[in-house]
């Protein structure tokens, strides 16, 4: 394939690569230079993020003038998310650490969406905590709607129905979950498009841009409805009592008679179905298949279901459109066996911007029109070249039970053809209820750049490979979750590929957690143990999501679910807590861990230093200042990617 380029000099400043050299160990670990591109509703902009060293800027790019437009300095924020909702209207969403406006305490990850509109050269924010709404909330960013002119976006809240401005709250009463309603030519004082309720947790649009589907849980109560407004009034069309929620309401069909719900139901795998909003019943289109789960749903800004992302290592799609679908499905043909994501499109669907990572696209974006001639736009990696990415191979190993493992293996280019007695490591995904795909992993990239086979089990408890699978990781925490580990480990050491003496382990978050069971439980199995942002201690994690949600909270009935058999008793996590196994490890270990980490503490990391050290064991504790749990900052990447690297070299090599 060789797709067309803009050679423009204003664009390829964008893109230039460098005099050519061998990508080194901060090239894999930096942020993407380029990401977050987005396409205009006429097709005729884009809008991306640029970092270079210590700059991070928002670029926005005339593809008919061939030019830059705007540039705008955003190092001071996270730049989360761009999207059009108007050819001169662009959403920005940025996150930022900092603490919240009359409130003691550490400082919180705070999310917000501005508006920036191209004509006028104004950036302004949408919804503000405090302008009429409750002033210590975190994140004021979601928009789940437009107007049909529009002239106003929906957005999602938290307010103190007992006093209108929301800025005082002593906690005597309950929170609402309610719709504002924000102009986007003037933000300030937005009203209400539906006060809520206490119990609300997502809100559909309708055709007239009113407040047409509520969806609540009670956390206390376990009861989960979905509400359709009738005049001035809500009535129910689902209402159930269940611990954890059995079906995500995730759009409309475009005549807005139906609700889009993923379940399982009565399926191995997760299943797209329709709920009438006339009665509630629920019906099947006809769009689900027995080899793969609805991954996700394709939509517009006011979330009208247009397709269907299917699950898999490399992600599969349906358009309902049949002239829409066959434009995208030509698309997916130009890059067999890589992963493609339609990111954004014109109106008339007459362009797709689409992504593409794989074994031989270090992710770069294209943009396809109906001649189906790819326009090369950029790359992710300014020094990463396709020939630099290392490949990657699928496999499926059968564990000790029988229980298929999907797994993949990130190859050192220079041993693809003779891939005998490698050093490996071990790199099982976060979640846990998540799954790796066919893409570019900067950190397996970078340990495969140092000559090592790098391992992604997706070892039961994993999503997107039916609902067995992931069930069969029910209470297997420390049990037959680590056993898959092993089991892929073992195969892979029985063919020979891999030197069983030059393996480590390394994990982000449940990974984390993974990587520091499998140096006590497996002790001489690994040469070294890597933990970032994991858990240590089970029974502070609880508590601590038991202090963050509430003790009647869905978070800790899933946990309750899925650790262990026997709940969330003390004594059952103790045996499966790597805090209390330090005397077992063998091989050293290294913590790494955010220091701004709401959702795993840091002291979890901390805690286990300690732990190891009084046990006289070689452990490394590096703390990465101004991060959270999801290494958003250069700096943080690129010192966990030095330190990973030098430690499995140091120990392997």
């Amino acid at each position: 394939m060789n797709p067309t380029r803009y050679l423009l000099l204003t664009f390829l400043l964008l893109t230039a690569l460098p005099l050519r050299a061998a990508p080194t160990v901060e090239d894999y670990g930096s942020l993407p230079t380029t990401s977050q591109m987005t396409l205009s509703p006429d097709g005729k902009k884009l809008a991306f993020r640029k970092v270079e060293g210590a700059k991070d800027n928002l670029v926005i790019y005339s593809l008919e003038q061939n030019k830059i437009l705007k540039a705008l300095d955003v190092t001071s924020v996270n730049l989360q998310h761009l999207y059009f909702v108007s050819d001169h209207q662009l959403i920005i969403r940025v996150g930022q650490q900092k603490k919240l406006y009359g409130f003691k305490g550490d400082s919180h990850y705070i999310s917000a969406a501005h508006v920036m509109d191209l004509e006028k050269g104004t950036v302004e924010q949408l919804l503000k905590p405090g302008d009429g709404t409750y002033v210590g909330q975190t994140n004021v960013g979601d928009i789940v709607g437009l107007s049909p002119d529009h002239k106003y976006a929906y957005m999602p809240a938290y307010i103190n129905p007992d006093k209108r401005t929301g800025t005082e709250y002593t906690g005597t009463s309950r929170l609402n979950y309610a719709l504002m309603k924000v102009e986007l030519k003037s933000p300030r004082s937005p009203g209400q498009a539906s006060p809520g309720d206490k119990d609300a947790e997502d809100f559909f649009i309708g055709p007239k841009g009113e407040a047409l589907v509520q969806v609540r849980y009670g956390q206390h109560s376990n009861r989960h409805e979905i509400l359709v407004k009738n005049g001035s009034k809500w009535r129910s069309i689902y209402d159930a009592k269940v611990s954890l929620r059995e079906i995500s309401p995730v759009g409309l069909t475009p005549d807005y008679k139906s609700l889009v719900i993923l379940t399982y139901g009565d399926s191995d795998r997760r299943s797209y179905l329709l709920m009438s909003l006339a009665d509630g019943k629920i019906s099947d289109p006809g769009f689900n298949r027995n080899d793969a789960d609805i991954d996700d749903v394709i939509t517009d800004i006011n979330r009208v279901v247009h397709g269907i992302q299917y699950s898999g290592f490399t992600p599969s799609y349906k358009l309902f459109d049949d002239k829409k679908d066959q434009f995208l499905q030509k698309i997916l043909e130009k890059f067999p066996d890589h992963s493609v994501f339609p990111v954004s499109w014109s109106d008339d669907w007459n362009r797709i911007l689409v992504r593409v990572e794989g074994s031989g696209y270090p992710i770069e974006y294209y943009l396809f029109d109906k001649k189906l001639e790819p326009v090369y736009l950029g790359s992710a990696y300014a020094n990463i070249k396709p020939e630099d990415v290392h490949p990657i191979a699928k496999l499926s190993v059968k564990a000790r039970d029988e229980l298929v493992i999907p797994t993949l293996l990130t190859i050192p280019r220079t041993s693809v053809s003779n891939m005998k007695n490698l050093p490996a490591v071990m790199l099982p995904h976060g979640g846990p209820r998540a799954y790796d795909q066919i893409g570019f992993d900067w950190l397996a990239q970078a340990l495969a750049n140092e000559g090592y086979l790098v391992i992604q089990p997706q070892f039961r408890g994993s999503d997107g490979f039916g609902y067995a699978h992931y069930a069969a990781g029910h209470g297997e925490w420390g049990g037959k979750m680590q056993d898959d580990l092993t089991d892929v480990l073992n195969f892979l050491v029985g063919k020979g590929y891999i030197n069983k003496d030059k393996v480590c382990i390394a994990g982000a978050s449940y990974g984390g957690y993974a990587a520091l069971l499998g140096g006590a439980l497996t002790p001489t199995q690994y040469r070294c143990v890597v933990s970032i942002n994991g858990i240590s201690h089970l029974s502070d994690f609880i508590k601590d999501d038991r202090n963050k949600f509430g003790r009647y909270n869905s978070v800790l009935s899933y946990w309750e679910r899925v650790i262990t058999p026997d709940g969330l008793k003390d004594e059952a996590l103790k045996p499966i807590s790597p805090y209390f196994l330090a005397d077992k490890y063998v091989a050293p270990v290294l913590l790494i861990h955010g220091v701004n980490d709401e959702r795993v503490d840091r002291s979890q990391s901390e805690m286990m230093a300690s732990s190891l050290k009084k046990a006289k064991k070689s452990v490394q504790l590096i703390k990465l200042d101004d991060e959270n749990h999801n290494l958003i900052t250069n700096k943080a990447r690129l010192q966990t990617v030095k330190a990973v690297v030098d430690f499995v070299n140091k120990n392997l090599k």
